[in-house]
């Protein structure tokens, strides 16, 4: 999912509880309140293509990766949770 300093949410039931909960604390009328679902195959050699500043804060994007190529993703997103998992707290 995406919100507007977007978020990118791969759900996964182990998670959803806490993701819900993070989700539902951002104000109503806040931009972050937008989401999107993005699901990318990772490529053997190059990962995901997405390089992050911080724990989850995308900082730019392989023009030759998955996450490029897909057109979703944007620099300035932050990824809640991969694979299931939350990056809250994760460096």
């Amino acid at each position: 999912m995406l919100i507007d300093q977007p978020l990118i949410r791969f759900v996964h039931s182990s998670c959803l509880d806490s993701l819900t909960a993070r989700f539902d604390a951002i104000p109503l009328d806040s931009p972050e309140k937008r989401m999107s679902v993005v699901s990318l195959q990772k490529d053997p050699k190059r990962g995901l293509g997405i390089k992050l500043a911080g724990a989850s804060t995308v900082a730019s994007l392989a023009r030759d990766g998955p996450a490029y190529r897909e057109g979703t993703i944007q620099p300035g997103n932050r990824i809640i949770s991969i694979n299931g998992c939350s990056t809250e707290g994760k460096t």
